[in-house]
C-alpha cells in the first residue's frame, strides 16, 4: 500500500511538471486553430505607413530582410492580417464575423459577446464607458490616403451591444501616416506543431518505471 502511494505521488508530480511545459507554451501567443496571433498592443502606436513599409499588401508577408517594425520589433514569420482574416478570428469566437452596418449603426452582436476574444487579447484602448480593441489590417478600403483597422468594441455597463466593424475614413485612426498608441498591428504566424519536451518525455518515462514496480509488486 505504502508502494501504491509513492506511485501516486509520483505521477501527481509528472502530471504537474507535464501541465507547466503545456502552460509555457500557450502563453507564446493567441493560439486559434491554425495561426497564432500576436496581442494588437504590441505594435501599437505604429501607422499603417510603418507597417506597409515592411510587409506586402498583397500577401501580408514581410518582403524586407530583417523584418523589423520601426527598426526595434521583429515579425519575422509573422503576416499582416487582411480584413477577411480576422473576420475568421471573430467566428472563431463564436460571433457571426463582422457587425452589419444598418444606416449609420453598427449592428450589435446581441446576446453574443466580445467577453471571451476580450479575455485573451489585451484592450489598446478603455474609456470611461468602452472597452477598444483597435489593429490595423492590410487593406485600403476608402483611398489611398487612408489604411483599415478593426475595431473591436464593448461598453463597461451596458449588455447586448458589443460590436466589431472596419473603419475605413475616420480621421482620428485611419490617416496613413498617422501613429497613434490607440491601435496596433493584426497579426499572425503558423502556430507551431506541439512537441514533447525532454522534461514532459522524463516525466512520463518515471511514471512508467513506477507502474512497473507497483505491478511487480502485487503480482
Amino acid at each position: 500500500m505504502k508502494l501504491k502511494f509513492k506511485f501516486i505521488n509520483s505521477a501527481m508530480a509528472c502530471l504537474v511538471i507535464m501541465s507547466t511545459c503545456v502552460i509555457s507554451t500557450a502563453n507564446a501567443g493567441i493560439i486559434i486553430g491554425d495561426k497564432e496571433w500576436m496581442q494588437v498592443t504590441d505594435t501599437s502606436n505604429f501607422s499603417w505607413n510603418d507597417f506597409d513599409a515592411i510587409f506586402d499588401t498583397a500577401s501580408g508577408q514581410c518582403d524586407i530582410t530583417g523584418c523589423l517594425l520601426g527598426g526595434t520589433i521583429d515579425l519575422t514569420g509573422y503576416t499582416w492580417a487582411d480584413n477577411s482574416s480576422v473576420n475568421d478570428l471573430l467566428i472563431s469566437y463564436s460571433l457571426t464575423g463582422f457587425s452589419s452596418l444598418t444606416g449609420n449603426n453598427y449592428v450589435p452582436y446581441g446576446t453574443d459577446s466580445l467577453d471571451a476574444m476580450l479575455s485573451d487579447f489585451a484592450p489598446t484602448n478603455s474609456s470611461l464607458t468602452w472597452i477598444n480593441l483597435i489593429g490595423r489590417t492590410r487593406n485600403q478600403t476608402a483611398t489611398t490616403s487612408y489604411g483599415d483597422v478593426v475595431r473591436v468594441a464593448s461598453p463597461k455597463s451596458l449588455t447586448g451591444i458589443d460590436r466589431a466593424y472596419i473603419d475605413t475614413n475616420r480621421n482620428w485612426i485611419n490617416p496613413v501616416a498617422l501613429r497613434s498608441s490607440q491601435a496596433g498591428g493584426w497579426l499572425y504566424k503558423a502556430a507551431a506543431v506541439p512537441e514533447p519536451s525532454s522534461v514532459a518525455i522524463f516525466a512520463l518515462g518515471i511514471m512508467g518505471l513506477a507502474s512497473r514496480r507497483f505491478k511487480k509488486k502485487f503480482k
